[in-house]
Protein backbone atom coordinates (compact mmCIF):
# COMPACT_ATOMS: atom_id res chain seq x y z
CA UNK A 1 0.00 0.00 0.00
CA UNK A 2 0.59 3.21 -0.60
CA UNK A 3 2.51 4.90 2.34
CA UNK A 4 2.00 8.82 3.48
CA UNK A 5 6.10 9.38 3.52
CA UNK A 6 6.32 8.73 -0.54
CA UNK A 7 4.24 11.40 -1.48
CA UNK A 8 5.74 14.20 -3.05
CA UNK A 9 4.07 17.53 -4.04
CA UNK A 10 3.21 16.21 -7.48
CA UNK A 11 1.75 13.19 -6.31
CA UNK A 12 0.23 14.54 -3.43
CA UNK A 13 -1.78 17.27 -5.60
CA UNK A 14 -2.93 14.28 -8.14
CA UNK A 15 -3.95 12.43 -5.03
CA UNK A 16 -5.93 15.49 -3.38
CA UNK A 17 -7.63 16.10 -6.74
CA UNK A 18 -8.73 12.65 -6.82
CA UNK A 19 -9.60 12.67 -3.33
CA UNK A 20 -11.60 15.57 -3.48
CA UNK A 21 -13.60 13.65 -6.54
CA UNK A 22 -14.42 10.41 -4.64
CA UNK A 23 -15.58 12.36 -1.77
CA UNK A 24 -17.87 14.79 -3.77
CA UNK A 25 -19.50 11.59 -5.49
CA UNK A 26 -20.77 10.74 -2.30
CA UNK A 27 -24.31 11.78 -1.60
CA UNK A 28 -26.59 11.71 1.39
CA UNK A 29 -30.18 12.25 1.87
CA UNK A 30 -31.57 15.26 3.23
CA UNK A 31 -34.50 16.85 4.55
CA UNK A 32 -35.70 19.82 3.06
CA UNK A 33 -39.08 21.66 3.42
CA UNK A 34 -40.32 17.92 4.86
CA UNK A 35 -39.22 16.67 1.30
CA UNK A 36 -36.13 14.10 0.97
CA UNK A 37 -33.51 15.39 -0.99
CA UNK A 38 -30.29 13.65 -2.68
CA UNK A 39 -27.36 16.11 -1.90
CA UNK A 40 -23.49 15.72 -2.59
CA UNK A 41 -21.29 14.94 0.43
CA UNK A 42 -19.57 17.90 2.07
CA UNK A 43 -16.93 16.08 3.51
CA UNK A 44 -13.79 17.00 1.33
CA UNK A 45 -14.83 21.06 2.58
CA UNK A 46 -15.40 19.73 6.12
CA UNK A 47 -11.63 18.13 6.42
CA UNK A 48 -10.36 21.72 4.47
CA UNK A 49 -9.09 19.36 1.00
CA UNK A 50 -9.82 22.35 -0.78
CA UNK A 51 -7.19 24.60 1.18
CA UNK A 52 -4.87 22.32 1.20
CA UNK A 53 -5.42 22.01 -2.72
CA UNK A 54 -4.70 25.39 -3.00
CA UNK A 55 -1.43 25.26 -0.51
CA UNK A 56 -0.27 22.47 -3.01
CA UNK A 57 -0.55 24.18 -5.99
CA UNK A 58 1.02 27.60 -4.20
CA UNK A 59 3.84 29.26 -6.02
CA UNK A 60 5.62 29.22 -2.28
CA UNK A 61 8.09 26.58 -1.24
CA UNK A 62 6.48 26.75 2.25
CA UNK A 63 3.16 27.01 1.35
CA UNK A 64 3.46 23.65 -0.65
CA UNK A 65 5.44 21.66 1.99
CA UNK A 66 2.55 23.06 4.58
CA UNK A 67 0.17 21.38 2.19
CA UNK A 68 2.13 18.16 1.45
CA UNK A 69 2.56 17.73 5.50
CA UNK A 70 -1.38 18.26 5.62
CA UNK A 71 -2.35 15.98 3.02
CA UNK A 72 0.34 13.14 4.58
CA UNK A 73 -1.08 13.73 7.58
CA UNK A 74 -4.61 13.45 6.25
CA UNK A 75 -3.75 10.25 4.28
CA UNK A 76 -2.84 8.54 6.88
CA UNK A 77 -6.25 8.49 8.58
CA UNK A 78 -7.98 7.47 5.37
CA UNK A 79 -9.83 4.06 5.34
CA UNK A 80 -8.31 1.47 3.07
CA UNK A 81 -11.17 1.53 0.65
CA UNK A 82 -10.96 5.36 0.51
CA UNK A 83 -7.29 4.80 -0.13
CA UNK A 84 -7.45 2.35 -3.05
CA UNK A 85 -10.25 4.48 -5.00
CA UNK A 86 -7.66 7.53 -4.66
CA UNK A 87 -4.60 5.28 -5.90
CA UNK A 88 -6.91 3.66 -8.31
CA UNK A 89 -8.38 7.44 -10.23
CA UNK A 90 -4.31 8.28 -10.05
CA UNK A 91 -3.14 5.34 -11.59
CA UNK A 92 -1.29 3.76 -8.80
CA UNK A 93 -0.72 0.23 -8.69
CA UNK A 94 1.41 -2.27 -6.78
CA UNK A 95 3.86 -4.50 -9.11
CA UNK A 96 3.80 -7.10 -6.51
CA UNK A 97 0.08 -7.39 -6.31
CA UNK A 98 -0.17 -7.87 -10.20
CA UNK A 99 -0.82 -10.98 -11.74
CA UNK A 100 2.08 -12.86 -13.85
CA UNK A 101 0.05 -12.02 -17.07
CA UNK A 102 -0.54 -8.43 -16.49
CA UNK A 103 0.45 -6.15 -19.54
CA UNK A 104 1.55 -3.33 -17.56
CA UNK A 105 5.28 -3.10 -16.56
CA UNK A 106 6.87 -4.49 -13.37
CA UNK A 107 8.04 -0.90 -11.91
CA UNK A 108 5.23 1.29 -10.38
CA UNK A 109 3.65 4.48 -13.05
CA UNK A 110 5.06 7.72 -13.58
CA UNK A 111 3.02 9.89 -11.91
Amino acid sequence: MFKSEQFDHDTALKAALALEKTLARRTHVKLVNGIERVVPGTLGEAIGLPGMISRLQSRSSRQRDQGLEGFRILWATLSPRTTRRVLDAIGWYEPKDLEWDDPRSNRRPDL
